[in-house]
């Protein structure tokens, strides 16, 4: 089958078949905003190279104020899509939010695919059904944790991550992120109260 190009962006996501709808969801926001007091926020995301089918991820947990709890990249040497990619990286989200046990909290992620297959009472279908049957079980055993979609511009720290990851590197720090992607945490942090 072939895939119309105007359904596909620039990252290689989209629609997989032309009948395929995605509602938009409500609420998307366009900058980073800190979760509420006492809860944490993961910001997922993922790359992907369509050609080699290496894939990124990465995730960072911050707090009310912005601080970095956690921060992690890791790299996958053979990933099918863009999709079990993105859903990757929210399970890996949800991971770190249940080892870190405050709740309530979310995941944040830009791959609306993923939050509708998570919430889906019908069950999934695509070649990421065991992911997703995976956070979904997270979801339903963890009722404090969450889902989201956001806007690509609101998880640039998270995309940074990713491409870390995209280039075979994986690491995990504990409340810092690498040097690199420590002005854009200082700008996500312009919209917290301190």
């Amino acid at each position: 089958m072939e895939v119309n190009e105007k359904m596909m962006d620039n990252k290689g996501k989209g629609l997989l078949y032309p009948s395929q709808s995605v509602t938009p969801i409500p609420n998307e926001e366009s900058t980073w905003r800190p979760p509420p007091v006492g809860s944490l926020l993961a910001s997922v995301d993922a790359g992907w190279d369509a050609f080699s089918k290496k894939a990124g991820l990465g995730a960072v947990v911050r707090d009310e104020k912005g601080g970095v709890v956690k921060s992690s990249w890791s790299h996958i040497q053979y990933c099918a899509s863009a999709e079990e990619a993105e859903a990757r990286a929210c399970l890996e989200g949800l991971k770190h939010l249940i080892d870190i046990q405050r709740f309530p909290s979310t995941v944040e992620t830009d791959c609306q695919r993923v939050v509708q297959a998570a919430y889906s009472l019908v069950p999934d279908r695509s070649a990421s059904w065991s992911i997703y049957s995976e956070i979904q079980d997270l979801l339903r055993t963890n009722p404090m944790l969450g889902l989201k979609k956001i806007d690509r511009s609101s998880n640039q720290v998270a995309h940074g991550l990713a491409q870390l990851g995209k280039r075979e590197s994986s690491g995990v720090l504990s409340e810092s992120v690498p040097i690199g992607l420590s002005a854009l945490i200082a700008n996500d942090c312009k919209n917290c109260v301190l």
